[in-house]
Formats: C-alpha cells, structure tokens, sequence
C-alpha cells in the first residue's frame, strides 16, 4: 500500500501497559558489536536522540571511534566552553570500558546486542570479505577456514581481530585471553553488572519490549526496519561440522551467549503477564510501519554486501527517518552539533586506529 501523504506517521493509540508515574530516560550508552543487527539498534537509538536535539559522544571522523582501542572519555570531541563533558549517548563501534564511558555519559543505562556465534561468526567472514582477505579461493571460503582456524588466525593483519570471539572482543576481552576460560568467566560475570540490558539478536522484537519498558519509552520509539542485512552473495551454508567447530573455536562467545540467553528469559518473565500482548502489538505496529514505508518490488543495491530496502517515492519525513543508517545519523548528528556550537574538533591528542 503506497503512503498518501508525506506526511504519514503512525498512529499512537494510548498505551494502558505503561507505568506513566515513570518518566523517559535519556541517556544510554549501546555496546556495540560487530554483525548482531547493531546497525539497525544503533539508528534506532540515533533516531531517539536526534528528536529530542540530545548530545552524542563521537569520534573524529566516522560512526566507528575505534575498532582495536577500549574507550576513553578524551576519544569524544569537546563541548565547546564547558567544564564537564558530558553527554546523552553514545552508540558509535567503539570497545566497551565502563569506567571511561561513564565519565562520558553519567548516570546512563547501558545496553548491547549479542548473536548466536555460528551465525555471528559466518556473518563477519561474509561481511567483511574475508576469502579476499585471506586468499580463499574454494567454492565455500567459508567452511576452508573454519576447518583450520588457526592458520588464517593472523594472516593479513586487516580484521584479524574479527576472526575469534568478536563480541567479547568488542565488550573489553582482548585476545589473549581467548583459550583462558576462568577469565572469560569473570568476564561475563563482570558484564552482567555493568550491562543493564544484553539484548538477544535472534529475540529482536522480544528485546524492543524490555528496552522499551526499561527506558519508559513509547512504542514509537523502538519501531525500526532492518538495516545492513547481508546479501545471499555474502553468506556461506554451513555443515554440521562446521557448527561444532565453531563452538570450539569461538568457544569464549558461546559461553557470553549461553549466560545472557539465560538471563534474557528470566528478565522476560519478570516483565509480568502483558509482556505477549506487548510483543504482538509492537509486530503489528511493525508490519503497519513496512506497509506504509518500504516498497517491496525495489531493493537498494549499492552495497552488494547488504540488502536496503527502498521507499515508496514521495513517502513522509517520518519513514525517511526510520530507514536512515547509523552512518547517516552520525554525519546528520555531527554537523548539526558543530552548527549549534555543541562540537568542536580539536580533540588530536589520541591516536584512535
């Protein structure tokens, strides 16, 4: 069904399920991590933030401040004639460091996105292209380096960090602690305290309700359309050996899974009887949101490694809004920020590779 208005948004019906004694939060770090539908999460909280004219802490130049470096609060660019530098959010890819962000962003809630690490780990090889990194030349790169992992480990120093345990990685596990599982375990015991929220990939929409309820936010705020979904050419079938391989290999990761899977379930339940009424009107506003925005006879194909989707021509601010990247809104948050003298660049003294 094509919009008839640029105007269109959704409609609010009054919500009976919210404890409006509460009031919005409005601050929130994301631990983002790499290849878990933290494109989509990140846009979605952008999308939040830049309605409300918030402040976001950000790194010089793209939406990542750093790939290989744990955060620290002199990464974010400085609010021009202000003794605290502070700000509402923080969502860009950046190793996760509690310490350091919370002196970027107080009294925040923080949250992340984990995934299954069979798929997770596919998705990165595939995203990242890395057979061509590699050298991969089979018909299934894929299954060719899982079957001798260590060997491709540190060939081609481009993304080798990717290629093992990456969303432990990405939450301030280093490397070398990959095969030392009494760490890892503290680790994750570590991260349940510090993390509010450690929302559940395969679980997506079961996750928009629990952040919804924890941030005492309205349905609107976590609708969201799927962003950087990979392309069949980018994605490898996997055996099951390759899967029990895996589970070798990234056995840090299946542990970190396997712990928050728990304890996503024991939150869902402590959310009370209207949690499966919730889950069914949020899938409902979502396909309504779909209807109403995306043409689903067009497909964006710019990036061969994604599939985006395209709206309808003509179509309302509000369906722009809620197709828009994380890479868009950081460059739209950026420069909107240094325009209002909220951002200056002149943060040079790290060295963020």
């Amino acid at each position: 069904m094509m919009p008839n208005a640029s105007s269109w948004r959704p409609h609010r019906p009054p919500d009976p399920n919210v404890n409006w004694t509460c009031s919005p939060k409005q601050r929130i770090v994301f631990c983002k991590t790499h290849k878990t539908g933290s494109t989509t999460t990140a846009a979605l909280l952008e999308r939040f933030g830049y309605r409300r004219n918030l402040s976001f802490a950000m790194g010089r130049n793209s939406h990542i401040i750093s790939h290989t470096k744990l955060f620290h609060h002199s990464m974010a660019f400085k609010i021009p004639n202000r003794t605290r530098q502070d700000f509402d959010f923080l969502v860009n890819h950046i190793r996760f460091n509690r310490k350091e962000m919370d002196i970027s962003v107080p009294n925040a809630k923080y949250i992340s996105l984990i995934r299954n690490p069979i798929t997770q780990l596919e998705s990165e090889f595939g995203y990242f292209e890395m057979a061509d990194k590699l050298k991969i030349k089979t018909k299934n790169p894929f299954m060719t380096f899982i079957s001798n992992p260590q060997k491709y480990y540190h060939m081609n120093s481009n993304m080798w960090f990717r290629r093992r345990n990456g969303q432990l990685y990405d939450l301030g596990l280093d490397h070398k602690y990959d095969e030392n599982f009494t760490v890892i375990k503290d680790k994750i015991q570590q991260l349940s305290t510090e993390i509010d929220l450690m929302m559940m990939n395969e679980y997506y929409d079961e996750s928009m309700i629990l952040l919804k309820r924890m941030m005492c936010w309205d349905f609107e705020d976590v609708l969201y359309i799927k962003l950087g979904v990979r392309s069949g050419s980018h994605r490898y079938p996997l055996t099951a050996g390759a899967v029990e391989k895996i589970k070798v290999w990234n056995a840090g990761d299946v542990m970190l899974y396997d712990y928050f899977n728990r304890t996503f379930w024991q939150k869902v339940r402590a959310y009370g009887s209207t949690f499966s009424h919730d889950l069914a009107h949020l899938r409902t506003m979502l396909r309504y949101v779909s209807d109403k925005c995306i043409h689903s006879d067009k497909k964006n194909l710019k990036d061969k490694r994604v599939e985006q989707f395209v709206l309808y021509p003509n179509t309302s601010k509000y369906c722009t809004d809620l197709i828009r990247d994380d890479v868009q809104y950081t460059k739209l948050i950026r420069n909107e920020m240094i325009e209002r003298g909220r951002l200056e660049f002149e943060n040079k003294n790290r060295s963020l590779g």
